[in-house]
């Protein structure tokens, strides 16, 4: 009972976490379409002066690491900023899916393991020679419920683990690409990214 519930509290954790991960995605992805709007007509200097506590979004961050690079005579391809803002939203979903695939599974064959080894050992205790029928008797009855807590805490990790957070996970990942794929796209059409240096700029 006791490792049920400790692998319902690792599942119920990687509930929470996805959820998490999916609200600030979202709102990371409205921000960014408000700053996307918002930089449309603007120069790059104007970008640059943009309030981030105001606009904080992975558009504007991206637009202003970019303007920077180019201006400080580095790159300033917007496509590596974004992968790196992608690899970072990834970790997370990462250690999600780690959760999913590995630690949950893993905590229920551990449970298995430990399930028939007190069987097994209650067995040694109880039956001792082996000649009363009514030790084997006694000592099948616990091996039942033992192996009963093995099987049923297994079952719940794969069930709860591979085929209930797994596809949520697996979800959020390829909405996060998706996201990045979208903003790529919309920052390749900004002026102030395409001609860092042109409109109002005195530089």
């Amino acid at each position: 009972m006791a490792l049920n519930l400790v692998i319902a509290g690792q599942w119920f954790y990687g509930a929470v976490q996805t959820i998490r991960i999916d609200r600030d995605y979202e709102c990371d992805q409205s921000a960014s379409e408000r700053s996307i709007a918002t930089m449309a007509s603007m120069t790059a200097e104007e970008v640059l002066h943009l309030p981030c506590d105001v606009n904080s979004s992975t558009a504007l961050q991206v637009a202003q690491q970019a303007i920077v690079k180019t201006r400080s005579g580095g790159a300033g391809n917007h496509q590596s900023l974004l992968a790196a803002h992608r690899s970072g939203m990834l970790l997370h979903v990462s250690r999600m899916r780690t959760l999913a695939s590995v630690i949950l599974p893993a905590s229920g064959m551990a449970a298995t393991v430990a399930g028939l080894q007190i069987a097994v050992m209650s067995i040694a205790d109880s039956i001792g020679d082996g000649q009363d029928v009514t030790a084997v008797t006694s000592a099948i009855l616990p091996v039942i419920g033992s192996l009963g807590v093995a099987f049923t805490t297994t079952l719940t990790a794969f069930l709860l683990g591979p085929l209930v957070l797994l596809p949520r996970v697996t979800e959020l990942r390829s909405d996060i690409t998706h996201y990045i794929a979208q903003l790529d796209a919309q920052l390749d059409c900004l002026s102030c990214l395409s001609h860092p240096f042109g409109g109002n700029d005195d530089e």
